[in-house]
Order: C-alpha cells, then sequence, then structure tokens
C-alpha cells in the first residue's frame, strides 16, 4: 500500500464536486487516509486549482454549473503525460457519459454515493499509473537522446513498400503482426509503427516471449498483489498495466506456451485483467504488435498456436524482407553501421572500400542486418586505418563473398596475402571480438555469427579458450 509520504511525493488530489457536504465529506475523509487534498466546486475553479497545485490526481463531477465536467476533461486531455490523472464522478444517471469520458482520457469512474474503500483504491492505482508514465516519459527522453530517431535504413523497392504500409497501419489502432527471419528489424518496424501512431506519446513495452517462463507469464504480464506467492513482498504492475494507453511489442510470439496464449487472448477479447493474487478487475489499453520468425499456420496446424489468438493478432500482417533479397541496400547499411562504430569505439575509420563492399553485398546473410551490423563493427575495430579493407572482414565472409566482381576464392585469398593476417587469425579475431561484445554471453555471440552455439564452443576450445 502506498504510504502517506510516497502520496506526498506523487503530488495532490483535487475533487471537484458542486455539492459542498459531499464536498468536505471527501476532502475529509481521504485526508484522514493522508492524501494531501484540496476541494472546489466548479469548473472553472478545477482548472484554476490544477494550475495552482499540479494535483497528481482528480475526482471530477460529470455534472458541474457552467463548465461541465466533460468540458473540464477535455481541457486537462491537453496537458499530455504530466498532466492529472481523471476519475469520474457520475450518478446512476450519467454512466453511459463516464464511459464515454474514458474514451476522452479520463482513467476510471465512480459511481455516487462513493464507497470510500473503492475510492481510496482507485486513487491508488491511479497514482502508480501516473507514477509508471512519468518513469517512461523520462526512459522516452533517455531513448530519444541515445538513439535519436527509428528509422528504417534502405532504398530498395522492398524497404519503400514496408515504409507505405507502415505509415498506412500506424494511425489506426489495428494489432500487427510482423513476420520475418531472425534479425531482419521486426522490432524496429514495431517501434516505427509506435512512432508513426496516435499513441507515440505513450508507452512502448516490449517482452521477449521465449525469454518468458510460462511459471511466469501471469505474474509479468498483470502483475501481481503483495503476498500472492513467496518472494511477493510488494505489489508489481504488470506489462499490459505498463503498456496502457500505448503499444506492447510482443516478440517471438511463437514461442509462447499454449496456457499463456489462452490468457493472453482472454485480456486481448476483453481488454480486462486482474494481478495475480487480486480480487479487482482492471483494464488497459493497449496496442498489439507481435512478431515471428516462424510461420504461425503452420504450428497451428501442428497444434502449437491458437488459431482465435493468430486472428486477433494478424489483423494486419507486414512482412519484413531479409537481407538477402535487398542485396541493394547492404553497402547503405554498412556504411552507417561503420559511422556508428567509429563514432562509439573511437576508430578513425571514414570509408570502406569498394571490395570490400562488394565482399558485403554478395555475401548471403543468414543473421540478416543483426549479422551484418555485428561484422562492420567488428571490422571497425579490428582495421588499423581510416579505410575500412576487405581483410578487416570476418573469415565466413571473406569465404562465402561472391558476385560485384569479388569471388570466394579471392575474397579468400586477399586474407593470406604476404604482410596480411591468416585467415585463421582473422576467424579468430573476430570471434573474439563479438564475444566481448556480448560480454561473454556465448549463445548471443554465436546467434551474432550465424555459427550454432556447439560451433562456437568448439572455436573456443582450438583457441585455447574453453572457459
Amino acid at each position: 500500500m502506498t504510504t502517506a509520504a510516497e502520496r506526498t511525493e506523487y503530488g495532490r488530489v483535487l475533487v471537484v464536486e458542486d455539492d459542498e457536504a459531499y464536498r468536505r465529506l471527501l476532502v475529509a475523509e481521504l485526508g484522514d487516509y493522508g492524501f494531501p487534498v484540496d476541494g472546489v466546486g466548479d469548473g472553472h475553479a478545477a482548472l484554476l486549482a490544477v494550475e495552482a497545485t499540479s494535483p497528481a490526481v482528480v475526482l471530477l463531477d460529470i455534472r458541474l454549473p457552467g463548465l461541465g465536467g466533460i468540458d473540464v476533461l477535455r481541457k486537462l486531455a491537453t496537458s499530455g503525460a504530466g498532466g492529472p490523472q481523471v476519475v469520474m464522478l457520475t450518478g446512476h444517471g450519467t454512466i453511459d457519459t463516464a464511459i464515454e469520458a474514458m474514451k476522452l482520457g479520463a482513467y476510471d469512474y465512480l459511481t455516487k454515493p462513493c464507497d470510500i474503500d473503492e475510492m481510496r483504491a482507485v486513487i491508488e492505482r491511479a497514482l502508480e499509473r501516473r507514477e509508471l508514465q512519468r518513469e517512461n516519459e523520462a526512459l522516452r527522453t533517455i531513448l530519444r537522446r541515445r538513439d535519436g530517431e527509428v528509422e528504417l535504413i534502405g532504398r530498395s523497392r522492398l524497404m519503400h513498400d514496408l515504409e507505405v504500409r507502415v505509415a498506412r497501419i500506424a494511425p489506426t489502432d489495428a494489432n500487427v503482426l510482423l513476420l520475418g527471419e531472425s534479425g531482419t528489424g521486426k522490432e524496429l518496424a514495431a517501434q516505427l509503427v509506435h512512432r508513426k501512431s496516435r499513441r507515440a506519446d505513450k508507452a512502448f513495452v516490449d517482452v521477449n516471449c521465449g525469454a518468458l517462463p510460462e511459471t511466469l507469464f501471469e505474474s509479468e504480464f498483470f502483475g501481481h498483489e503483495k503476498g500472492a506467492f513467496t518472494g511477493a513482498a510488494a505489489r508489481k504492475t504488470g506489462l499490459v498495466e505498463a503498456a496502457d494507453r500505448g503499444t506492447l511489442f510482443l516478440d517471438e510470439v511463437s514461442e509462447m506456451p499454449p496456457a499463456s496464449q489462452v490468457k493472453l487472448l482472454r485480456f486481448l477479447e476483453t481488454g480486462r485483467f486482474r494481478r495475480l493474487g487480486g480480487v479487482s478487475q482492471l483494464t488497459a489499453n493497449v496496442r498489439v504488435v507481435a512478431a515471428s520468425n516462424r510461420p504461425l499456420e503452420a504450428l497451428i496446424e501442428g497444434g502449437a498456436f491458437r488459431r482465435d489468438l493468430f486472428f486477433r493478432l494478424a489483423v494486419v500482417t507486414i512482412e519484413v524482407p531479409s537481407l538477402r533479397d535487398r542485396r541493394d541496400d547492404v553497402p547503405l547499411l554498412a556504411e552507417h553501421f561503420m559511422r556508428r562504430a567509429a563514432l562509439e569505439t573511437g576508430c578513425r575509420v571514414t570509408t570502406i572500400e569498394a571490395e570490400a563492399l562488394a565482399a558485403l553485398r554478395g555475401y548471403d546473410w543468414p543473421g540478416n542486418v543483426r549479422e551484418l551490423r555485428n561484422a562492420v563493427e567488428s571490422a571497425v575495430i579490428l582495421s588499423d586505418g581510416h579505410v575500412l579493407r576487405l581483410r578487416d572482414l570476418p573469415a565466413r565472409v571473406l569465404l562465402m563473398a561472391r558476385g560485384a566482381g569479388v569471388s570466394a576464392g579471392a575474397a579468400a585469398a586477399s586474407a593470406v596475402q604476404p604482410g596480411a593476417q591468416t585467415l585463421a587469425e582473422v576467424e579468430r579475431r573476430h570471434i573474439e571480438a563479438t564475444l566481448q561484445q556480448f560480454e561473454g554471453h556465448r549463445e548471443r555471440t554465436a546467434q551474432a555469427l550465424g555459427i550454432a552455439t556447439k560451433t562456437l564452443y568448439r572455436k573456443l576450445r582450438e583457441f585455447g579458450k574453453s572457459k
């Protein structure tokens, strides 16, 4: 439960109610619970009080003299992420209006006369949501400063078609299913959908379904109450609540266990959920963008994925092309990653020689854009001048590159010319650099290198690095 000190830190509660006796009662009872609280009797006074005291939560009566509650709500809705959470107070005759108010941005509504314990619980949840929004906004600010705008890099026809499709569906609230091989940039496409949507100023919450054990699904997605299970020392906000009014990105959704699929489907159908160990039914308005590197239709036929969940997720389906299908974008991507790596590492590389670009363009890139990025970053680290040369590229690129004037044989020969490193040395240095980049994580390193984990372990044993 939120303490009085925490409530003060979060901000004040403002009661907007024209019935003076009822207003005073609410102010007194909420004050007894430890909330710092003020009360006003009309809409104009409410707007002045919001400007003067910056309350975190506003309890707003729908029927007010002069400026009505809905008009006040519309004005408060322009405050953005820093504005108060609004809880509408309604009589039995105005419930439909209260529901409409929630579509305009109200957090919840309470029917008068309100149960004070229920009101307190709603205020507590509203405070939690506001704090979460503040944290999300701070995080978004950090990410904007660090990464700048999300951009899909490429001039090929396939990338143009992808960007057009994203631009068309982003402003809607339709759920989106992104299909494509690992490393093609599905998460970047999901972020772009979010950035171009009407939810861009809200949270983008991503979860790797393949890394989430079935036993933790309910707690992670829907949160839990204090004492819900051994070790639950405090209430925890779940992912869907964190993504409320924003976007929930489900990466590797094909890896979600069947039991978890049922719980996710129930939430998508109703928008309602309960925290684990809780009794209160909560709501969240999220747009779901899911991604899979496996064909879901085949999983459906095999019974591993629910057909009804597929239809919920795949309102719009977008194919993210593999890098080998858009080779013309490889030089542009390589130069982008080269500039970024040079900036981050302090290396002097400013350009890529034509033979190296040809080798990069001729390679199949089974790991797609992710593999290209890691290969270029490794080459920048290994380079010894202003030019990234053919010999700086990973051994697998030198051996397998083809076309554009660089045969596989010529590429391999370039690695063993007098004064150059041997192919084995190039391979060793590249593997070690990639391993260091991923802080010793063997599985992630193998994935980035485009090789099996057991192959990586064998290579490391050959290098005398078995531990």
